[in-house]
């Protein structure tokens, strides 16, 4: 299966390889009506990989609300959708769903895994897993998910501002990796 797996200098296509142990669907574009555009996408490429892996999902919320009586139940006879920041009231965020997914993680003992993100996060999410301590991820490509115009987050709704949003973050996230392994 191709998709993609990054590493500190490049990323390139490769094939996703056996040892992979879940797939963790992250969703984008928050919208009070829906799921949204994005998360639409993002569900059929969640769908298809989960056939052609059968592998287990852990999923968010918005993406699970797309199509939840056709995802498949595989491996382990589950998946497990993360709705809720675990302070209540706070909004579930990137950083957040990966710590509840390591969490299950740990719980079913899953060291590899396969992450279906939009593709502006992408390079987000893999430094979030690398900090949560996953062993390998590999990421599908997801070119052509759209941005949903209609997002309640401005920065999701248009590519160059989703891009630069999580250029910033992503530095964030990669500050936060230093300074914990260099305390």
């Amino acid at each position: 299966m191709k998709g993609f797996s990054l590493d500190t200098k490049k990323i390139r296509k490769e094939i996703i390889p056996d040892d992979a142990d879940v797939i963790i669907a992250l969703a984008t574009g928050y919208r009070k009506d829906g799921p949204g555009d994005s998360n639409w996408a993002l569900a059929r490429i969640v769908k298809e990989q989960a056939k052609k892996l059968s592998l287990p999902i852990i999923i968010q919320g918005e993406i699970s609300d797309c199509e939840p009586p056709e995802f498949p139940i595989i491996k382990g006879g589950f998946n497990i959708t993360i709705r809720h920041h675990r302070i209540h009231g706070k909004y579930l965020d990137s950083v957040e769903f990966m710590r509840q997914a390591r969490e299950e993680c740990d719980y079913w003992r899953w060291k590899n895994i396969v992450i279906v993100a939009h593709p502006y996060h992408i390079w987000r999410v893999w430094l979030i897993a690398k900090f949560f301590g996953f062993k390998k991820v590999y990421c599908v490509d997801t070119t052509g998910v759209p941005c949903d115009k209609k997002s309640v987050q401005i920065w999701t709704r248009y590519g160059p501002i989703f891009w630069v949003y999580n250029i910033a973050a992503a530095i964030y996230c990669a500050a936060l990796i230093f300074f914990s392994k260099n305390k």
